[in-house]
């Protein structure tokens, strides 16, 4: 599997489980943090990292949501 499909992958899962609108802040923060889980790790190890960490990082996700949504976004996420 190559970075495309693997970010493809990771962002499909995060999305529907997160309901994840794209081209929201919140989804280019997810988007910029797998792209450098995938960098660090490999396309194969960060799928299966994530898919490990999934519910931490779908709690990390509904956080930054709900600070976006009161106009207070801060950029930290961690996979």
């Amino acid at each position: 599997m190559n970075k495309f499909q693997a970010m493809a992958k990771i962002m499909a899962m995060l999305c529907d489980a997160a309901d994840l609108k794209p081209g929201s802040p919140v989804y280019k923060i997810v988007r910029e943090k797998v792209s450098e889980r995938i960098d660090i790790l490999g396309p194969d190890a960060a799928l299966l990292n994530i898919i490990d960490r999934k519910p931490q990082i779908l709690n990390q996700i509904n956080v930054l949501s709900q600070w976006q949504a009161r106009g207070k976004l801060l950029p930290v996420l961690e996979f």
